[in-house]
């Protein structure tokens, strides 16, 4: 799979280690700025396994490029359970577990795992925990 990464997402502070993932997974990606009023995505490539990564315009002007698969999911929906039945591997996350949050998690001695929050998105923001947290 091909990332197509905005570079200029400014509200979300954590956006640059999307980065650091790539490159430990040795993904290939390619960095663009798309201003805010761009009608179109100023990037050609002959590749037609392409996700973009970004801002709400990315991911709706992705959908321009009937040819990129899987594009963007961009009004689609958005669970785990959905995008790994398709894509399996290729996602950056697909080693990861689903738990409801009355269930009991398991803890390795000084394990720390990245938690957030599955259906009620905005619960809590996702970060890394200490079993203590």
């Amino acid at each position: 799979m091909y990332f197509l990464v905005q570079a200029n997402v400014y509200l979300d502070p954590d956006h640059y280690k999307i980065f650091d993932a790539l490159e430990e997974l040795s993904v290939d990606y390619h960095v663009i700025n798309i201003p805010p009023t761009a009608e179109k995505i100023d990037f050609e490539t002959d590749r037609k396994d392409v996700f973009v990564y970004g801002s709400v315009t990315i991911a709706r002007l992705a959908k321009q490029n009937t040819d990129w698969f899987p594009g963007s999911f961009y009004g689609g929906n958005h669970l785990y359970e959905v995008y790994s039945k398709y894509y399996g591997e290729n996602l950056l996350n697909h080693k990861v577990s689903v738990h409801k949050i009355s269930e009991e998690l398991i803890w390795k001695m000084d394990e720390l795992k990245f938690i957030k929050p599955y259906n009620e998105a905005k619960i809590f923001t996702g970060k890394v925990f200490n079993e203590t947290e």
